[in-house]
């Protein structure tokens, strides 16, 4: 249950990444490998994970 919830908040948050590092470039009209794409995916994931984890620890922390 906990892990379909991080899986689904992953692919979510690395959307979301991507698509406002689209956004940003589109205007610019630059296109970039796909490459690029993936590795702003990761990193979006990345910090989505860190501040999940860090309000998860803090709440669990407050539970005990």
């Amino acid at each position: 249950m906990i892990l379909s919830i991080f899986i689904i908040a992953f692919i979510v948050f690395g959307m979301i990444g991507v698509g406002i590092m689209y956004a940003i470039n589109s205007s610019k009209s630059i296109d970039k490998p796909i490459s690029y794409y993936i590795l702003i995916f990761i990193l979006s994931n990345v910090i989505c994970l860190l501040v999940s984890g860090l309000v998860c620890g803090i709440m669990f922390s407050s539970l005990l």
